[in-house]
């Protein structure tokens, strides 16, 4: 049996977060004492251009008007094309900044190939080193150091160093209106005691780190580019795969990509160009993919069972939450939230198989527990309430005086919007009333929520451990607590399961979610469904990484041969 240090993660080890918080080092894998790994993906790295064999294909044309219930154009559906060299994607999602201090969780499809980032995520609880090579813990958990990789620049040729790192987590922390506020906050201070090591001193034990660092806060800016902090937003530099080509991009239309030819890894390297499309329309999108306009599209779960009978590959890239949070659980500005029977009124007024049925084609879990069973975070107390019963839901609502019902605004994303439409003739039933506002970008939604105009909020998460979904919905600065309720005896707790041993986080997670969920009725999932893309059928793209919003990591893409 190999053995390693129980608080570090050495170079090329695939590794949970156990190797950063208890280490227990079996092979060459990692698991983490917290969270059971639900995936165990074999990746395919090697280059598109040195794996296809050109071929093409055309299938029946076929009309998917009426099984996928849009309306659809008529035509030859191209399922295998020849070599790729230009991969063409879309996204069912707005967008707006490339900086990563500012972009939504849900841009991060367009930043991917730009930016390398300090952890790379690899499956629900299993990481392995990116920029940062290896990393350790102090025995309390507070002090965190990465040491980072040798020898590389970001594109416009400045070095990647510890001093660029400090600059990048530092410019967080002094930032306004970031959606990382709550990580950026976790770090007390940052120190650099040698050109390639960072310490991070945090205010606590926080297991969540790792998590953000393989997502849009471990992106890397370079620091010269910061000096001019406008131009990030639409002209990013970064180290990754591909840099961005702005000449060939149109805001609000399409973003392109030219492979950088001095990227280190170039094994994650299988295409020379990339250009994503912002297509909102889900029709749209799968019209261009059957006329092969596409390579790959974000789609519907109701889309997917008829482009897996035209021969496209449909695959989850991710898993979404998609959740209802009492954000005026105070009674603020709706005094009605504020009591609890309302709260568990509103969570037993929602039927969640008949959602999961008629909005995703049943794909995923609509149930009141955050996680599966066997998956931390899960609880049994949770597992024993009832999910849906309009009778008893009407009678806490008159029990609490609200037998009329009230009304209360709510603001979503555009893609949220039907839900919400479905969320809201749940709720009449009760006599509460929606009165929904669409946003139309990711920006305006954070700018609308944490303005105070949603006391209740309709919302996706993805799929997130305990300790980061936690922070998120619950700390005091989290994106998803815009009237930064606060609650010390949960956040007691979380801080004890970030240091106790597998069974006993287990127990102290599953006891938060019920309060959450069930005592308090402050957050509750609605449904947990499948994010899916659609594909050529030659083209693999791997097991989700569970960092992705739609379109799979075009650094872990092959291409079968005939």
């Amino acid at each position: 049996m190999t053995t390693a240090n129980p608080h570090s993660c050495e170079t090329n080890n695939l590794v949970s977060t156990r190797a950063v918080l208890k280490g227990s080092l079996k092979g060459s894998t990692l698991t983490h004492p917290h969270h059971q790994t639900m995936h165990n993906p074999v990746y395919r790295t090697k280059p598109i251009r040195q794996l296809i064999k050109p071929s093409f294909k055309r299938a029946v044309k076929a009309s998917l008007g009426v099984l996928l219930g849009l309306t659809l154009q008529l035509g030859a559906t191209t399922t295998n094309a020849e070599a790729i060299d230009h991969l063409r994607m879309a996204s069912g999602l707005g967008f707006n900044s490339f900086d990563p201090v500012f972009a939504t969780p849900q841009t991060v499809d367009y930043l991917r190939p730009i930016y390398d980032t300090l952890v790379v995520r690899r499956g629900m609880d299993t990481f392995k080193p990116g920029l940062a090579s290896s990393w350790e813990y102090n025995d309390d958990y507070t002090q965190l150091t990465l040491n980072l990789r040798e020898g590389l620049q970001f594109t416009d040729g400045e070095p990647f160093n510890a001093a660029a790192v400090k600059a990048n987590l530092e410019r967080g922390q002094a930032a306004s209106g970031s959606p990382w506020a709550g990580l950026y906050r976790t770090i007390d201070r940052i120190e650099t005691p040698s050109d390639y090591e960072v310490v991070l001193h945090l205010r606590r034990p926080d297991p969540t780190v790792f998590e953000y660092f393989s997502t849009t806060p471990g992106m890397m800016v370079s620091p010269k580019a910061m000096e001019n902090e406008s131009e990030l937003t639409f002209n990013p530099v970064g180290i990754g795969p591909w840099k961005f080509d702005g000449k060939n991009s149109a805001r609000g239309d399409k973003y392109a990509y030219v492979a950088n030819d001095e990227y280190w890894n170039p094994d994650e390297q299988p295409v020379n160009a990339i250009t994503i499309y912002q297509m909102t329309d889900p029709a749209t999108r799968v019209n261009a993919l059957r006329s092969g306009q596409l390579d790959i599209a974000a789609i519907t779960q109701t889309q997917g069972r008829a482009l897996e009978g035209l021969g496209f590959t449909v695959m989850p890239t991710n898993m979404v939450f998609y959740l209802m949070g009492v954000w005026d659980s105070e009674g603020t500005i709706v005094p009605a939230l504020g009591d609890p029977k309302v709260r568990k009124a509103i969570r037993l007024a929602l039927n969640r198989d008949a959602i999961l049925r008629a909005l995703y084609d049943g794909r995923g879990r609509g149930e009141v527990n955050f996680y599966p069973e066997g998956v931390s975070g899960y609880s049994e107390e949770l597992a024993k309430i009832e999910s849906y019963n309009l009778r008893l839901a009407r009678e806490l609502m008159e029990e609490a005086g609200y037998k009329d019902g009230f009304d209360v605004d709510v603001v979503v994303q555009t893609n949220n919007a039907r839900i919400a439409e479905a969320l809201s003739g749940e709720l009449a039933k009760i006599g509460v009333r929606l009165d929904i506002a669409v946003m139309p970008d990711v920006g305006s939604f954070h700018a609308a929520v944490h303005q105070k105009k949603s006391p209740l909020g309709i919302f996706a998460h993805q799929a997130a451990l305990p300790a980061g979904l936690y922070n998120a919905l619950m700390s005091e600065n989290g994106r998803y607590n815009p009237f930064g309720n606060t609650h010390q005896d949960l956040d007691a707790l979380m801080d004890e399961a970030a240091q106790s041993s597998e069974d006993e986080a287990k127990a102290l997670y599953a006891k938060v979610f019920n309060e959450i969920a069930g005592e308090r009725a402050l957050y509750f999932p609605i449904v947990q469904a499948e994010i899916l893309a659609a594909m050529r059928s030659d083209i693999e793209a791997g097991a989700p990484t569970y960092t992705d919003a739609g379109l799979p990591n075009p650094r872990y893409l092959s291409v079968i041969n005939d």
